[in-house]
């Protein structure tokens, strides 16, 4: 049993929907482009000129901030690919660019105002997330009931 982000091609697996996963723009609140967002919505034109704190090609974070963000921006500025959420988290909070990760892995920074969520004019931005596991492994008892407990930990209240 995994988890994975989007539709895989790998033949001999069985994907169950699991979770909607909502990415957000960030960056340090001393960021010239958090400093605009106060005041207002972020332009396109804006987004398009910033550095970018990306994932590393082939991440499937950055297939999905490329394939919804170029069509809009035409362009991402990334001058440094990092190969963790955790590293460019923790990039953006010192304010070396801005980024697109899971609301879920910023939470903890956007709390303690380490890093804000910008107002911009882009379409909610989502993913999904699919529980998998090989097609001729028929699921155990404990591995329903371990499924079961991870439908109801990410319904349950923050």
């Amino acid at each position: 049993m995994g988890f994975i982000e989007g539709p895989t091609a790998l033949a001999g697996l069985v994907l169950q929907p699991w979770v909607t996963d909502e990415l957000v723009v960030v960056a340090a609140p001393s960021h010239p482009l958090a400093r605009a967002s106060r005041r207002k919505r972020l332009t396109v034109a804006e987004l398009a000129e910033a550095t970018w704190l990306m994932r590393e090609p082939g991440s499937g974070t950055r297939t999905v901030v490329e394939g919804t963000l170029l069509p809009l921006l035409h362009r991402l500025r990334s001058d440094t690919d990092l190969g963790s959420a955790e590293a460019i988290r923790q990039a953006a909070a010192a304010g070396l660019g801005i980024t697109c990760l899971s609301r879920h892995v910023v939470a903890d920074l956007v709390t303690l105002k380490r890093l804000v969520v910008l107002r911009t004019p882009l379409p909610p931005l989502r993913r999904p997330f699919y529980l998998v596991r090989p097609e001729l492994r028929r699921p155990t008892p404990a591995l329903e009931r371990f499924v079961a407990h991870c439908r109801a930990a990410y319904r349950a209240p923050k």
